[in-house]
């Protein structure tokens, strides 16, 4: 941190050379462009790399789809309410029987999958912040 990153750059004979102060935009995008896109986070992307190596090693990633891959990282989308209301555990005075807490599980079970994965995945995010 704090250390300074030396870049040689190599100009190419058909970029104009400007007498003003600043480069041109399209001098500044060639260069700055692939920087910030790739070079200021190659170490992350590195350990990220070793990470998920850990995970799947790098010679099986050829036999996974896209949303295999998905599937592996984030686990299923999909919600299974009677196994959810199976599992819930209440707190604050809160049961089963508590009139809001069936309201719950009708409208959740009344929900699409999608709305259903918003509602858990927002109220999940507020309560674990």
């Amino acid at each position: 941190m704090g250390g300074r990153t030396v870049y040689n750059v190599k100009v190419e004979e058909d970029l104009p050379l400007h007498p003003s102060p600043s480069p041109p935009p399209s001098l500044l995008s060639t260069l700055f462009s692939p920087f910030c896109l790739a070079d200021s986070v190659k170490e992350q992307l590195k350990q990220l790399k070793e990470g998920f190596n850990v995970l799947i090693p790098s010679h099986l990633l050829v036999s996974f789809t896209a949303k295999e891959l998905e599937q592996i990282i984030s686990g299923e989308h999909g919600v299974d309410v009677c196994v959810l209301q199976k599992r819930a555990k209440y707190m604050a005075g809160y049961t089963k029987g508590s009139e809001v807490i069936r309201w719950l599980w009708e409208v959740l079970a009344a929900y699409s999958e999608v709305r259903q994965y918003a509602l858990l995945c927002s109220a999940h995010a507020h309560t674990s912040g």
